[in-house]
């Protein structure tokens, strides 16, 4: 046991950055804009946080705030640019302001 090789320790000087402290969304109009802050999750998040969740067995209702007025359907699927509802309607996300499970 005496005849281990010897392990090479390189000294940390600087900053590690094993997390992700910014992400990419984009606003109305398709332009890109970086968010810094994690409390701020953009809707394409939350409308994956919910579509994915595997603590839930169906999709849930939820509730979508848009530019025309609430929403209170079952999502079932999304697109690049639609969310697609249990009644095979299509709401642009675009026009989503906020949405959460109800």
């Amino acid at each position: 046991m005496d005849k281990l090789p010897r392990v090479f320790q390189n000294p940390i000087n600087h900053e590690i950055n094993n997390d992700q402290r910014t992400y990419i969304s984009f606003d109305k109009n398709g332009s890109n804009k970086v968010i810094n802050n994690k409390s701020n999750i953009s809707i394409i998040d939350k409308i994956d946080n919910i579509l994915n969740d595997r603590h839930l067995i169906r999709k849930p209702n939820v509730l979508i705030v848009t530019d025309n007025g609430d929403v209170n359907t079952r999502v079932v699927s999304r697109t690049r640019y639609d969310l697609i509802t249990i009644d095979n309607k299509k709401i642009p996300i675009n026009i989503v302001k906020d949405i959460k499970i109800i």
